[in-house]
Parts: C-alpha cells; structure tokens; sequence
C-alpha cells in the first residue's frame, strides 16, 4: 500500500514488471469501491508498473466464524470481487486464517549478506504464548521439552526483546498496522473462536467459497487462498 516503506520506484529499479497490493485503508468487511481502484492502479502505472495481483481482499472475522451478521459482509466481499473484475484485477489471494492474517516472529532477521528477511522461529512463538500472551491452556500444546526450552529463552530474553516479539506476532501485516491489537484485545479476538473447531472454520470456509466463486468466475477473476 502507500504506506509501505518499499516505493514503487525502488520495485521498478529491481526490475519488476507488475506488483501485488491491496487497499489496506479500506475497514475489513467494507465494498472497495471502483473509484478507490482505479485510484491505485492509476498511482501504480503511473510508475511503469502493473497491478498484476491482489493481495488480499480480507474476509471479515464474521464471516470465519459463521456469525448471524456473515451474510452482509459476504455480499460486500461479492461486490468488491465484481468491482475488481471491473478494473480488470483477476488474480484476487485472501486467506481464512482466525484472527491475524500470518505470523511471524522476526521481520527483520538479517542474513550473512546483509539482506533482511522475515522469519518465523517455533521456539520464540512458544515464548510468546507461555510467557508473554500466557494462553490459557497452551502448555498443553507443547512437549515438555519446548517449554523448558521457551522457560530457558524467557529467562535471557530482556524487556525490548520481549516487547519487539509480542508487536511482531499481534500487531498485523508489517506496512498496514490498522488492526494492532494489545495482548488483553488479542486474547480476546482468540476467545471469539472458542466455539469454532477446524470442522466449523472448514465449514465456514465452503459456505464462503459457494457464495463468492462464482461471483469471481462471472468476473472472470481466479481466488486463490493462502496456505497455512
């Protein structure tokens, strides 16, 4: 998005011909209109480029979980799709992952060259959910050998580290930071899914896919969920 530190003339210098985005201003769950897109797009080719793909039209935590109000935020999701294939945007990601959209525990971990990736290392997100979230429960989804490791990193680890990984794990998406939660809010978004098993979300997930692909196949547009 606009706010990301990487700019368009920086992608054009890597030589890249199109580029992925989304409109991260737009409230999760709300129509993206075809005014605001054919504002980015005429920002984007502005600088050479093109928006190849779109990534991600979020789906609204109401529509994961199967609440009553799901049908309004799927109808807005159609709406958009159509928009989408208005402006001629066809390869549209998304992902049906509770609560945040990925995690990972380093967006910053620097390679022997000095290039700088982002990382997910299991042992700190353990750390996160025993000693800095304290998931009610969590414990018991480690071996006992993860959590005296965790306890032993925990006890090293001091009070930036500590903030630095809990920002990176619930803060969102690195470059959108719209929907940064406190730890008390980000416990709360995972209790909303306490009734909410794999075969409910799996369920949740056709209903969605039957509502919205073919919307997207008259569009002429392809979904494409993100693996997790």
């Amino acid at each position: 998005g606009t706010a990301d530190p990487i700019t368009l003339s920086d992608v054009k210098q890597s030589g890249a011909t199109g580029i992925v985005s989304a409109l991260h201003d737009v409230p999760i769950g709300e129509v993206w209109s075809v005014e605001k897109i054919r504002e980015r797009i005429e920002l984007i080719e502005a600088s050479g480029l093109r928006w190849s793909v779109v990534e991600s039209v979020p789906v609204h935590e109401s529509i994961k979980m199967g609440s009553d109000d799901r049908h309004r935020y799927i109808e807005n999701y159609k709406q958009t799709v159509r928009n989408l294939g208005t402006c001629g945007l066809h390869r549209l990601c998304y992902n049906f992952m509770p609560v945040i959209d990925w995690t990972r525990t380093d967006l910053e971990f620097e390679w022997p060259d000095g290039s700088r990736a982002l990382a997910f290392d299991a042992l700190e997100f353990a750390v996160f959910e025993l000693h800095l979230l304290r998931r009610p429960g969590a414990e018991k989804d480690y071996d006992k050998s993860m959590v005296s490791r965790a306890a032993e990193l925990f006890k090293r680890m001091d009070a930036a580290t500590c903030k630095r990984l809990e920002q990176t794990v619930i803060a969102g998406l690195p470059g959108r930071m719209v929907e940064a939660y406190s730890l008390s809010e980000f416990q709360a978004a995972l209790d909303a899914y306490k009734e909410v098993d794999a075969a409910a979300l799996r369920a949740n997930l056709v209903h969605f896919l039957k509502e919205v692909v073919p919307v997207a196949e008259e569009a002429g547009g392809y979904m494409a969920i993100h693996p997790d």
